[in-house]
């Protein structure tokens, strides 16, 4: 009898990603996996050589994920045990998985009873890697995570690093993501036909710079090591060990936990997670140098803790050990 998985995928495309983790030992445990989505995040997953088969289902009906399985077994004639990765992510046992010190890609491997892997993996197209191999001279930097305001780094921060990267190190820095992201003035950004092409783009970059985001998933998925700026979220479930994880100006390390260089409100998640809503951050500081007028803005505490200096400091680091 064949072992079938349903794997039932929720979140958006970093979510995904992170998924891919448990492909390998489900494979290696026997399994015909089944992975079952929704457009437009299912789309990253197109043509992974370690997918039976790919369900899309209506994004109207993906709150039902036990219906959506019984389709997909119904679609496919052959019943597949369920596991959904929302399962054990909902909002009122959050708190205890944060606590835990459980990275994600772990957590599902051991929900599904499978060695844990995190080598994560998606499928990228020949031509779509071509396309990327013209930003082999570019640094890509990162300015916009969706999921929360409070994961941000502040534009103007950004935009000193990009201008000393460019003036002190001689290197051509170009702007990536969605077209909606936020901009970083006087930078151009890279017009991505869609987020494969991004990534094909940061695979062969000269550096990537980034926060917790898609982004910082898929530099595992490509083995890309890089640069990930940590406001509100945590390196230890969310972060690799591949790449340069800045935390308050420090390279952060496994073996730090929640130690130093965190904050104590960090990781705080706010606005990310349900449980937090209506929250807001009571850890707000005053950044003068921020506005061309010189009066006070406030950020959160962890926004500011990345100072561009100790940033740059890192970039240059990074690129000398490459």
């Amino acid at each position: 009898m064949k072992r079938i998985i349903n794997f039932f995928l929720s979140g958006t495309y970093g979510d995904y990603i992170m998924a891919t983790g448990a492909l390998p030992p489900l494979k290696y445990c026997g399994y015909q996996i089944r992975v079952i989505g929704v457009q437009p995040y299912i789309a990253l997953l197109e043509n992974h050589p370690l997918i039976d088969h790919l369900v899309v289902v209506p994004e109207e009906t993906a709150a039902d994920p036990i219906a959506m399985c019984a389709y997909a077994d119904n679609l496919l004639g052959e019943t597949g045990k369920y596991f959904g990765t929302n399962d054990y992510w909902t909002w009122s046992k959050a708190p205890d998985l944060i606590e835990s010190h459980t990275h994600i890609v772990d957590t599902y491997c051991e929900r599904l009873k499978v060695p844990v892997n995190r080598e994560l993996s998606i499928h990228i197209p020949d031509d779509i890697q071509e396309w990327g191999k013209q930003f082999s001279d570019y640094v890509l930097v990162q300015a916009q995570s969706f999921s929360s305001p409070y994961k941000q780094w502040p534009i103007p921060y950004w935009q000193q690093l990009c201008s000393r990267i460019q003036s002190e190190l001689g290197l051509k820095v170009m702007q990536i993501g969605a077209a909606s992201d936020r901009s970083i003035p006087g930078l151009e950004k890279v017009d991505s036909p869609t987020l494969k092409h991004a990534i094909a783009a940061i695979k062969y970059a000269r550096l990537f710079i980034g926060l917790d985001s898609v982004f910082n998933h898929a530099t595992q998925a490509i083995k890309k090591p890089s640069i990930i700026l940590w406001q509100s979220t945590d390196p230890l479930i969310l972060g690799y060990e591949q790449n340069l994880n800045i935390v308050n100006g420090v390279e952060w390390k496994p073996y730090m936990k929640k130690s130093a260089p965190m904050l104590r409100c960090q990781p705080c998640y706010i606005s990310i997670w349900d449980f937090y809503e209506g929250t807001v951050c009571d850890h707000m500081m005053p950044k003068e140098e921020l506005t061309e007028s010189g009066s006070s803005i406030y950020l959160p505490a962890c926004q500011l803790g990345n100072s561009v200096d100790a940033v740059f400091k890192h970039v240059v680091q990074f690129l000398g050990q490459q």
